[in-house]
């Protein structure tokens, strides 16, 4: 096989006309979720006083805790003006800490504070119930393979 065999070729365009854009396109497809389910689990986070930022904030600090800000931004996929909003609200809510770096006090460590694990804690139910409500018709194996090919379409996008 030679360099660049497996590399697919693009589809052929389709017709402009047709209703292609709407109901193949994946780009269009994959926003639509996002937008649908993220308004379903605004709802569910009303209750909280979350949206669903500050909710991705707290679970990202519970898994990389006293991280930079543009850390939990590269982990986040937030932008870092609106990050830095987020984390002043979740610090003034003391549910996030923000200290100077112990060995560089130039830069700040973001950390989840008790009370924002708790609150991720109790949250936590809600988020698992609205991802398994957004893949219930799937089979397991249908669900494993939609993360594999997620995951494929992710590493897509941070190549160079």
């Amino acid at each position: 096989m030679k360099k660049g065999d497996n590399i697919r070729k693009p589809n052929p365009l389709p017709d402009l006309e047709s209703d292609y854009f709407i109901t193949e396109f994946i780009p269009y497809l994959l926003n639509n979720i996002t937008n649908s389910m993220n308004q379903k689990f605004k709802k569910s986070l009303r209750k909280f006083d979350l949206n669903v930022s500050q909710w991705r904030v707290l679970v990202a600090l519970g898994v990389r805790s006293h991280i930079s800000l543009t850390d939990l931004g590269q982990f986040t996929a937030i932008d870092q003006p609106s990050l830095s909003r987020i984390v002043d609200q979740l610090v003034d809510r003391q549910f996030v800490t923000r200290m100077p770096r112990p060995n560089d006090g130039r830069f700040n460590e973001i950390a989840l504070a008790p009370a924002g694990r708790a609150l991720r804690d109790s949250a936590w139910p809600v988020a698992m119930a609205h991802s398994e409500q957004m893949i219930a018709n799937l089979l397991p194996e249908e669900q494993e393979h939609l993360r594999v090919l997620l995951k494929k379409v992710a590493a897509n996008l941070t190549r160079e």
